[in-house]
């Protein structure tokens, strides 16, 4: 949930979005430095898409044609999306012996995020510490004996409390290998916390770092 190119709805005038990313790259960089001082990498995941963009088209608006506030053109948002994310993986590898690429659709850039991550996944096809777990509405890997599994989140709350029968049915194979289950999930930028269902599920709800614009202050 980058949002990158939102227009904020406070100090708009002097919003520089090439400084935002300069400071999403920072603060991933701080993330890092803390994590190894407490332990060696193994494996970093970097999820690529979930509205890294802001709008998905020419007409700036989102895959379902809402209208939003640009701080520049969709073209330029697209192309400081793709080396914001250039810099997260190289960034990574350095600091872990595996980076995973996470390609997730948000509903605000279905189409533009699988672009983005279509740049990122060629920019490191012949990098040996990058691959690839999937690209997609929802994404299942293995790590150990944990499932994780990815998804932006944008569904009816009804549809929701059927997660656990969802990653069931679609990742089958997956949770017959594997002892317990992460789920990861964005979409609702005031939320953070950790969650453990009645199955014993653990999902992690991430905050959003993009500024509120207009709709979320009105």
């Amino acid at each position: 949930d980058y949002h990158i190119g939102k227009r904020p709805a406070y100090g708009a005038d002097d919003w520089s979005v090439s400084d935002y990313c300069d400071r999403l790259v920072e603060s991933f960089e701080r993330g890092l430095q803390q994590s190894l001082r407490n332990a060696q990498l193994d494996r970093i995941y970097i999820v690529i898409g979930g509205d890294l963009v802001h709008v998905d088209g020419a007409d700036g608006a989102t895959t379902a044609g809402t209208p939003q506030d640009l701080s520049v053109s969709p073209t330029e948002a697209l192309k400081q999306s793709i080396d914001t994310m250039v810099r997260h993986v190289d960034l990574a590898r350095q600091a872990a012996s595996e980076v995973r690429l996470v390609g997730l659709t948000g509903n605000h850039d279905k189409v533009l995020s699988q672009a983005c991550f279509e740049a990122i996944k060629q920019r490191f096809y012949s990098n040996g510490k990058v691959s690839v777990a999937g690209t997609g509405e929802r994404i299942y890997d293995r790590y150990r004996d944990r499932l994780l599994a990815f998804t932006h989140g944008d569904i009816s709350k009804r549809k929701f409390k059927k997660i656990g029968d969802i990653i069931t049915a679609e990742a089958r194979s997956l949770m017959g290998e594997t002892k317990d289950t992460t789920l990861f999930t964005g979409h609702y930028h005031f939320k953070q916390s950790d969650i453990v269902d009645e199955s014993g599920r653990l999902q992690i709800q991430a905050p959003s770092p993009s500024p509120d614009d207009d709709h979320h202050v009105g």
